[in-house]
Parts: C-alpha cells; structure tokens; sequence
C-alpha cells in the first residue's frame, strides 16, 4: 500500500503516512498503487520509464503522458463549478497545490493548455477575463515553482518545470501586449468616430482654418509693419493643422489633444490683435490735409502732398501719415537733413530718426504710407540731487537740469539733460563699481540689481538720446 500524497510505501494498518503525515484511505491508496504497478515505456526508444519521469533517460524524448493526480482531479472539478471567470481566476489564485512532484508536473502541463491557447471563448478576440484567468495561472505557476525547486533540487525535471514557466511567461508577456494593443487601437478608433461626427468640432475646425487663413493673409499684405503679425498666425495654422492630426489620431495620443490646439489657436487671436498695426489699412481713409491745422507744423519739412491721415496733433506730438513708398520716403529724408535735422541720426532705407538744435526729435518710417512723428522736447527744471534713503544708493550724477517724476521712499525717478553720451558710459561705470549684479548692459540701456537689509533694489539707467539720460530706482 503506498500513499497517495507522496507515493511512499506504507504498512497495512496505517492510518497516516510517516512522510507526509497524509490521512490513509484505502481506496486512494488502491489507485496509486496501480499505477505505481503500471509499467511506462518510451515511445521512442521502449525504455522502460520510472513513474513521473519527465524525459527518457535514453533517448531525451519528452513524456507527456505522465497522468493526472486525484489533487488535479478535483482542482478541475472545483474549476468547473465556478460561475464565471472571475470566480476561476480567484480560485485558481487561492488554490493550494500540493509539493508533491506528481502535482507539480500535472499543474505544469494544465497550466501550459490552459494559457497557450489564447483565445479561451473562441470568439476571435482576447477580453479582459482571459487575460484575467491567465494572470491568475502565472501567478500560482510562480508559486509551484519555488516549491518545484525544493522538491526537485538540481534535476533534469526541475530543468523542464523552468523551461516550462518560461515558455508560458514569454507567451502570457505576448498575449498581454497584443490585447493592450487591440485596446489601444480601439479607444483610437473610438476617438476618430466621435472626432468625426460632433458637429460643434466641425464648426469650431472652420472657424479655426477661416481666422487663421484670414489673419495669415492680412499680415502678409502688411508684411512691413506686421512681423509679428506673420509668426503669431503663422502659429496658428500650425495649431489648426496639428488640431486636425490629432483629432484624426493621424498622430496617436491617449489625449485630446485637438481641443488643446483649437483653444490655443483662438487663443492666439488676442497677441495677434494687440501687435497688429491696424493704420496699415487706413490708406482708404486718407484725405487732403491743410498743412496749418499742424501746431507744430514749423518744426518739420513740408511733404511733397498733403494726402494723408492725422493720428495725433498736439503741441508735444505730432503723428501723421502720407501717401507715398519707399521713395518718397528716401527724399523726404534728405529735406529732413537740411531742416536740421542731424543730431544722433540713424538713418536706413525705411526709417528715419534724428534731432534738431532745439531739441525735436523727428522719426519717419515707412508704414503703408510714410509715416511722421514729431516729438517736442522735454520740459527740464533746475533741480537738486535728493537725500534720501533710496536715491542714495545711486552715484550723484552733478546734474542740476532735469525733470524728477517720482520721489518717494520706494521709487526715485528723473530725466536728466545735459548729459552727453560718454557722461552715460562713466556714469554706468560707477554703478558697476559699487559692485551691483548687472543683469543687463546694452549700448544705451543698463539694469543691475541688490539687496540690502533683505530687500531688493532695480536700478535702470538709459541714454534716452539728444543728451537726455533715464535714471530709475525701486524697490521690490
């Protein structure tokens, strides 16, 4: 009599096996003993086999054949009584599978049918409780391993259960990431469909291509007063087309991307608006001008026509634009030059800024038209360099002609005149020299910035033009 657990030889009146402890009944032991008497050959090469050998010892071959065991046996039947796969996957998942290597290579083989072959409903397609029901076989695959490799040691069957568990992870890894896929592809698809049918995309897609043409179309007629105009409605044909991309999932996303890009487009309507020079179409509005409605009509050349529009007309500006191109534009330049206009001069082929004797400051620039900006100089007193907490922090500039703007505990501002170009330079040394972090330092513009007692100070100075210096300093 031999025992149905671990197969070891037992007496007649035993009621409990001495090796495993298991519980004797007689009609188990029975079965077992028939088959410990069952004679196994290979059928390859006729050598007769031990019970549960998993390889023929002569010629390699595989067995298969090695039998169920009564614990697989009722693990089939128990499987079968459950309701639906989830209940299967759990119960697999808890099943406790005897260290016995007859169980142990019975629930191999099971487990190996049981995953490789993918699609268990064969309906055509893996769900969601497939791939549940085998997460659940690897899982207590990976728990009769490790007793595998105490029952087995270092054997020829403990090298095919590893092959084994193996073999069935790599295919369980494939099977996972072929249903993600399937997934994937589905909720893309479903995107598309619904991309595809909302009326309210449509209408806002169309709305979107319409401004973006529309913008693009208008800043490239303005082309020279619009720069900015071009790259923002440049970026939003961008913004559209890739609006268009992601809601076809031409390009793949998990997001909805699309709307992202169709707010961002008509969200670029508003920088686009801002920097737009809208003047540039103001040509449709230009009539003749009587040159005495200008008050400042003596501080600037006549144009060659009196064909145009009045922006701004006051007695400390002057804006006004004509009718005329690039050649007009150089000509009026020249009689500019000869009104006096010489004075700090830069001077390009569309654009034109100088100073005369007494201060003014002319720009010309062409703007759809050429475009005159008369500029009066400014109002300067005779000041006193201030003493308090703030303004001491800057090196005293010597100056007595200026304009302060502001004078307060957190902020000292002030236009200093009479204060040439290189007097700029020296004076910016010196705030360099106090050992302020500059932060930037261009050629007429310098930012630096400290602290003192914890608090921050921004000092500004810049050459304005016309020997006219900006001094600024506040708190942060």
């Amino acid at each position: 009599m031999y025992c149905s657990n671990c197969g070891s030889k037992l007496d007649d009146d035993s009621k409990f096996c001495k090796e495993c402890g298991t519980k004797v009944e007689k009609d188990n032991n029975v079965d077992v003993k028939k088959k410990k008497k069952e004679i196994l050959k290979c059928s390859s090469c006729g050598e007769i086999l031990d019970s549960f050998v998993v390889r023929c010892p002569s010629c390699g071959k595989e067995i298969k054949n090695i039998g169920k065991s009564k614990t697989l046996f009722e693990f089939e039947e128990k499987l079968n009584l459950c309701p639906n796969n989830k209940k299967k996957a759990e119960f697999i998942r808890n099943f406790v599978v005897p260290a016995s290597r007859e169980d142990l290579l019975n629930f191999l083989v099971v487990a190996k049918i049981n995953i490789i072959h993918d699609d268990i409903n064969a309906d055509g397609n893996l769900d969601e409780e497939e791939l549940l029901l085998a997460k659940a076989w690897v899982f207590q695959l990976h728990q009769c391993y490790e007793k595998a490799r105490l029952t087995f040691g270092d054997t020829n069957e403990f090298e095919y259960f590893e092959n084994g568990k193996n073999e069935i992870e790599q295919h369980y890894q494939q099977m996972d990431f072929l249903e993600k896929k399937k997934h994937d592809e589905f909720r893309i698809n479903e995107k598309k469909k619904t991309y595809e049918n909302s009326q309210s995309v449509k209408f806002l897609s169309a709305l979107s291509f319409i401004c973006s043409i529309t913008a693009f179309v208008l800043a490239i007629i303005c082309y020279e007063t619009n720069f900015l105009g071009i790259l923002f409605s440049s970026i939003m044909i961008l913004t559209f087309i890739l609006s268009i991309l992601f809601g076809l999932q031409i390009i793949k996303t998990g997001r909805n991307c699309h709307s992202l890009f169709l707010v961002l487009n008509f969200a670029l309507l508003i920088p686009y608006l801002i920097t737009f020079d809208f003047s540039s179409f103001s040509s449709r509005n230009f009539s003749t001008i009587s040159y005495d409605t200008f008050i400042l009509y003596e501080q600037f050349p006549a144009y060659e026509n009196n064909y145009g529009i009045i922006y701004t007309n006051s007695s400390s500006c002057l804006d006004v634009k004509f009718e005329g191109d690039k050649d007009n534009l150089v000509n009026y330049t020249y009689a500019c030059k000869e009104f006096g206009y010489v004075i700090e001069m830069e001077n390009s082929a569309s654009y034109f800024e100088a100073y005369n004797d007494d201060g003014y400051k002319i720009i010309v620039e062409y703007r759809q038209g050429v475009k005159i900006k008369i500029e009066a100089p400014m109002i300067m007193y005779n000041i006193s360099w201030p003493t308090s907490k703030i303004v001491s922090y800057l090196p005293n500039p010597d100056k007595t002609n200026g304009n302060i703007i502001i004078n307060s505990d957190d902020k000292f501002s002030v236009y200093l005149s009479d204060f040439s170009y290189i007097e700029y330079k020296e004076y910016v040394k010196a705030c360099i020299a106090l050992g302020y972090e500059t932060e930037k330092y261009k050629e007429k513009e310098y930012k630096c910035s400290f602290t003192k007692w914890f608090v921050t100070y921004y000092i500004e100075v810049e050459y304005i033009g016309n020997s006219i210096v900006f001094i600024n300093i506040y708190k942060y």
